[in-house]
């Protein structure tokens, strides 16, 4: 008996370990998902986006930016001119940070 416990107590861990990484997995399929400029300008027009953040590319203006929409969760757009989108989100007083551009170190 004290056998078949065990096993009932492997098999519920690894369930509860599926069911994370499903939902894991899940959330980065919707912040990978496509959001275009124009759904951006809309949220924000809406006043439903809440924070960003900008991450250059080393070509500069383009980049990547990550948005928090009220209702919809994170969402990630590729920017062609990043001053832009960050001017748009500034003079629409939302909260934007601007990381630092990576830098590819080689030897």
């Amino acid at each position: 008996m004290n056998r078949q416990s065990g096993r009932i107590g492997l098999y519920l861990v690894m369930i509860v370990m599926l069911v994370m990484g499903y939902l894991y997995l899940n959330n980065q399929v919707a912040v990978q998902s496509g959001y275009s400029l124009e759904e951006l300008e809309e949220a924000v027009a809406d006043g439903r986006v809440q924070s960003a953040v900008i991450y250059p590319n080393s070509e500069v203006p383009t980049g990547a930016v990550t948005v928090e929409i009220q209702g919809e969760g994170r969402k990630k757009l590729y920017a062609t001119d990043v001053t832009e989108v960050e001017s748009m989100l500034r003079e629409h007083e939302i909260k934007t940070d601007v990381e630092d551009v990576a830098r590819i170190v080689s030897f």
